[in-house]
This record gives structure tokens, sequence and C-alpha cells, in this order.
């Protein structure tokens, strides 16, 4: 099964982006960094503490039930806007917008405004 091996791994790199934003978020914290406030860093870890399982139950366990049984088309289509859910949800914590996405270090906040 190459599918759920690969999904392995992303669910693996899925984890460590999670991790890395805390820690990120952490250093940025304590080394006093403008743009950080607790409130960020508490977000961050709600975010890290609830998406680990949420990405297990969601995306990951669907996909690796769906292909042990075999069943239909239903059990993968579940999979997918669980899927798509997710990568909306990367794509918002990658680009970190102001006001909206403060709590994970994006791009804009690290490329863009030099913080």
């Amino acid at each position: 099964m190459p599918a759920v091996a690969t999904l392995t791994r992303r669910r693996c790199a899925a984890a460590c982006a999670y991790v890395l934003n805390l820690l990120v978020l952490s250093i940025s914290l304590l080394g006093g960094g403008a743009s950080t406030t607790i409130g960020n860093w508490f977000m961050a870890a709600l975010v890290s503490c609830i998406g680990l399982p949420a990405s297990w139950q969601s995306w990951y366990r669907s996909l690796y039930n769906a292909a042990q049984q075999e069943v239909a088309l239903s059990a993968y289509a579940r999979f997918f806007v669980h899927m798509s859910v997710h990568i909306c949800f990367c794509v918002w914590m990658l680009l970190a917008l102001p006001k909206v996405g403060a709590f994970s270090a994006g791009e804009y906040s690290t490329r863009l405004l030099g913080c």
C-alpha cells in the first residue's frame, strides 16, 4: 500500500511542522519578538495539541481504513474532504497574515516583515 506509506510520511511531516511552529513562536516570545504575544503562543500551543490528534482522526485514519477494507468511494471521499481542509489550513499557517494567522511563524511575518 504505497498510498498509506506516503500518508504516514506526510503525517509525520505535519507533526514536525506543528512542533516546529510552537518552537519558533516560543523562541520569538522569549527573545522579545515585536509581533509575538502570549496569546499567539497559547494559540500555537492549542493548534499543536489539537492538530495532531485531529489529523490522525480525520484524514490519516480514514484513508488507512479505506485502504485496508477496500471500501467504496464514500470512504475515499471523506479522506479527500478532510485532506483538503487540512491543506487549506496549512496554506493559512504558511502565509500567517497579520491579525488572522499571527499565531504561526509563517512567510509573511518572517520574510516580508523581517520579524
